[in-house]
């Protein structure tokens, strides 16, 4: 049976029974804390309601989360999907201790893993965690909700993307913050203005799309989430490199933004 949110406000719901918060102000989130009777989620209405349309509309079983934080998510992951297989990678190494007892409460402890201290541009390592707790299956979806780097953030789609299923998804959250309004983006303390914008790399998958549609089968973009869609070819032996894939007219791409 397929759980659906009850919302009691545009920032709250319950799922299954579980509550939810929900905020976008990273100066809010960093300063609350999960709890044993309430998640924090780092994401927006429209986004959850998009989330339970993809649940319904998509075969989804096999799933990897970057960006634990609060661990909103991957509880919201959980329930939504019942997943044969989540696992969850965070760059600090504290653990969610809310979210290991939720974990324990549900029985969750075979379909849903956790690992911290990752950083989500170390490829070898999401290798090994991605080799370990799939087996080779190959991956329904991935969810980048982490740093929001463009490095970091291009070096994850490389590792990951490959080992996605034709067909599967990979969402990058957040990729707009150099563009919305308001100081906590425009003047942010977590993003220098020297530091490239997400939007180099969105330019990067969009040539992507255009030169190997076999590779990148859809891109969608909306104000906070990019959606790309696996091709149907399969990726060659070897580490995944964007620039080694689109076509540019021999001109090799900089961030500039």
């Amino acid at each position: 049976m397929n759980h659906n949110p009850i919302w009691k406000s545009d920032a709250s719901f319950t799922l299954a029974e579980t509550e939810f918060l929900m905020m976008h102000n990273p100066e809010d989130l960093k300063r609350l804390e999960t709890t044993n009777e309430r998640f924090l989620l780092g994401k927006t209405r429209n986004l959850v309601t998009n989330t339970v349309a993809m649940r319904d509309s998509e075969s989804i079983k096999q799933i990897v989360d970057l960006g634990i934080y609060k661990g909103g998510s991957i509880a919201l992951y959980a329930l939504l999907f019942m997943p044969l297989k989540l696992v969850g990678i965070e760059y600090s190494k504290e653990p969610v201790e809310p979210l290991n007892n939720f974990i324990a409460k549900n029985g969750l402890q075979k379909q849903v893993s956790t690992y911290y201290g990752v950083n989500q541009a170390d490829s070898k390592q999401l290798r090994q965690i991605v080799g370990a707790e799939f087996g080779g299956v190959e991956l329904d979806l991935v969810v980048d909700d982490a740093s929001h780097y463009y490095a970091e953030t291009r070096s994850s789609f490389e590792t990951l993307f490959p080992m996605l299923r034709p067909g599967g998804i990979y969402i990058i959250e957040d990729w707009g913050w150099a563009h919305w309004a308001g100081d906590e983006w425009q003047k942010s303390k977590y993003f220098s203005s020297k530091s490239p914008s997400l939007t180099n790399l969105l330019i990067e998958i969009s040539m992507l799309c255009a030169s190997r549609p076999d590779l990148v089968a859809s891109l969608q973009i909306e104000q906070s989430v990019i959606t790309v869609r696996r091709g149907s070819a399969k990726f060659e032996p070897g580490d995944f490199k964007l620039e080694q894939k689109y076509l540019n007219r021999g001109k090799k791409f900089k961030p500039i933004m």
